[in-house]
């Protein structure tokens, strides 16, 4: 996580704005760079398979009709993380589970947090974004103590190749995203039923209610979790909505052009990039009042007028609408701003 801090300059507030935005187009410079080094062994791949049309609405999410309940896992003090809230003795354990199906991404892994003898009977799971690391804690621990504070216990999913799940001598999230794109869409299809997997243990513990804070594409991947399952509660900060966005980008110029060299359509790729986003599917199963949207101004992997239209969809007849912020950050920066915080506590304080 690279960390800006925009003061005052002869250009003003543009340039404050100017570099946050070019924070996160630097961000997808980076990881292009390396898709391009991977493509130069690799040619590009996309499925053969029969694919939905972008644009199209209510797509359905790849997961079992029953949820899994009774799950054999491993269960062990947590040493990577310790956290502190005031008044409360928190115990951190680690939850690792058996692979999904025949995905090779390896056992799925949760921190698990709650209260030393004094058990909650409501629970957040909790999906952070791409990169999150040991330290992206000393920000986000931040919402776990409001949710601690709150009377909500909390399980974090570890996404796949991120901190206990990273490939030696790679960095955080290298290996998700893949120029193999049905290496890609299978990587998000089992992400999201880990997390479903998560879900069904918290409901096996006796949580009656189970609310769910996702940044970034883990943020997409509850929103897609969100069509199947009843969610108490959902808040998302900057969700990747539509992967297409990172496909369009200008850093991705070039791998544009060797997908294009290797005889693959724009059209292809974004059809089953579209597969794996929330915008195409059917939209959360919640009451729109009971969703929060934390949303980045200058966010260059999620451009606002996307954002904007997809929660102007989730608008009820009657006038009932997600609740929504707006921060001048970029998807970069938004954890910097310590409104953020604030305004996720007001959000769940209003969870009654």
């Amino acid at each position: 996580m690279k960390i800006l801090i925009c003061g005052v300059s002869l250009m003003g507030l543009w340039s404050c704005q100017s570099f946050k935005a070019n924070m996160d187009l630097n961000g997808l410079g980076d990881y292009a760079r390396s898709l391009e080094t991977e493509l130069a062994v690799n040619p590009p791949k996309v499925s053969d398979q029969p694919l939905p049309d972008v644009g199209s609405r209510g797509l359905h999410s790849p997961v079992p009709a029953e949820l899994p309940l009774d799950l054999p896992l491993e269960r062990r003090p947590l040493q990577r993380w310790k956290l502190s809230v005031p008044h409360m003795n928190v115990v951190g354990e680690l939850l690792s589970f058996p692979p999904v199906g025949g995905a090779s991404l390896g056992p799925s892994y949760f921190y698990y947090f709650h209260p030393e003898g004094k058990p909650f009977t409501k629970a957040i799971l909790w999906a952070p974004g791409f990169g999150v690391s040991d330290l992206a804690f000393l920000f986000i621990k931040r919402f776990f103590r409001t949710e601690l504070e709150s009377g909500w216990a909390v399980l974090v999913w570890v996404p796949p190749f991120h901190l206990e799940r990273q490939i030696p001598g790679k960095a955080p999230g290298a290996g998700l995203i893949s120029p193999d794109l049905n290496i890609l869409v299978a990587n998000m299809n089992a992400s999201l039923e880990e997390l479903r997997r998560g879900y069904g243990w918290l409901i096996s513990q006796g949580y009656g209610r189970i609310g769910a804070w996702g940044g970034s594409f883990g943020a997409a991947n509850l929103l897609r979790l969100a069509q199947d399952v009843d969610l108490d509660h959902l808040a998302v900060m900057i969700p990747l909505l539509d992967w297409n966005t990172i496909w369009a980008s200008r850093p991705f110029t070039e791998i544009r052009r060797e997908f294009q060299a290797a005889g693959i359509g724009s059209a292809q790729v974004e059809s089953m990039l579209a597969s794996i986003s929330p915008r195409y599917a059917r939209g959360p199963n919640i009451p729109p009042e009971r969703i929060a949207f934390l949303i980045a101004d200058y966010d260059q992997l999620t451009p606002l007028d996307i954002t904007n239209g997809y929660m102007q969809d989730l608008v009820k007849p009657d006038g009932l609408k997600p609740v929504v912020w707006y921060f001048k950050e970029s998807h970069s920066t938004i954890l910097m701003n310590g409104a953020v915080y604030r305004a996720y506590g007001e959000f769940l304080r209003s969870m009654r």
